[in-house]
Parts: C-alpha cells; sequence; structure tokens
C-alpha cells in the first residue's frame, strides 16, 4: 500500500523500502496482515520469507532503469543492522552500480566484501564474469573506456594493508 501510494504522489519508495528491510526481522508478521498480504501466507516456513520476498518483488518493480536508490535504501539498512546481504540484491545491486555497493561496503566496514568485490570487478573488467557486472567489453586497446573506482580500490588496499 504504501508503494503504490509513495509512487502515485510520484515520492521516493526509498524510505518505504529502508523500513520494509528492518520489518523482515521481525518476528510476528502482524504488518502482513495490516497490509494485505496475509493471503499470500501458506504456512510457518513463509513467514520467514514474505518479508524478503516483497522486499524483492517491491525493488525489481519500482526501481528505475539506471538508479539505486531503492537498492542503495535496503543495503544501507541491512549493513547498519550489521547483516550480510541476500545474494539476489547483491547481484542485481552489481549489476547496476558496483561502484556504489563496494563504497558501502567499505564504508559500513565490511572490508571482507569489499576487498572479493573489488578483486571481481577488476576481474570483470578484465573479461573475466564481465556480464555480472554489465560490462560489455573488457578492457582491450580498441575498446570504449571502463569506469573502475580506483580511489576506493586503494582505500580497500590501504585498509588491509592494516591487517
Amino acid at each position: 500500500m504504501a508503494m503504490r501510494l509513495a509512487n502515485l504522489c510520484d515520492l521516493s519508495c526509498a524510505p518505504v523500502i529502508y523500513n520494509l528491510t528492518a520489518a523482515c526481522f521481525e518476528d510476528n508478521c502482524d504488518w502482513t496482515k495490516f497490509n494485505g498480504y496475509d493471503d499470500m501466507l501458506l504456512n510457518e516456513e513463509e513467514t520467514e520469507n514474505l518479508g524478503w520476498r516483497l522486499l524483492e518483488r517491491f525493488i525489481i518493480k519500482y526501481e528505475k532503469e539506471k538508479e539505486t536508490i531503492l537498492h542503495k535504501s535496503a543495503v544501507l539498512k541491512l549493513l547498519e543492522m550489521g547483516m550480510f546481504l541476500p545474494s539476489w540484491l547483491t547481484s542485481s545491486y552489481i549489476k547496476r552500480n558496483a561502484p556504489e555497493l563496494l563504497k558501502l561496503y567499505l564504508s559500513h566496514g565490511y572490508l571482507e566484501q569489499a576487498s572479493q568485490l573489488a578483486c571481481d570487478y577488476i576481474r570483470a573488467a578484465m573479461g573475466s564474469g564481465s556480464e555480472a557486472f554489465s560490462i560489455d567489453l573488457p578492457l582491450l586497446p580498441t575498446s570504449p573506456y571502463i569506469y573502475l573506482p580506483i580511489n576506493t580500490i586503494e582505500l580497500i588496499i590501504l585498509e588491509l594493508s592494516y591487517y
């Protein structure tokens, strides 16, 4: 309901996604009944996954092309709570804006995930796994420029040197 209302009024859906992300960790599902999603519940196990399914559906449906506002909102909440990201969210975010996710990992202290993502991003730029990062052509002398977040990668290397 809140997503439809925000969309109808041309308001940002990011606060809704942020709060829905937090609600995914609540044990009770009163919010599902209140929002009219209780008919989607078939058994107790599905109660736990309903929030995640709704979050995924809303992010995919309402995120505008070439934007990551909703992805960032969900990831921010998860990182603030000290949680790991679901694989569907990570892969979707990487495809849309890997450098932004890299900065979020680094700024929230997820150094291991940041370093792994940086390595994967560099490999993708060189041609190995480039489809996961939406890189059309790998680094070649004749290919167009590829943006690599060198400053962020250098910060990750600097942070790793302390360990």
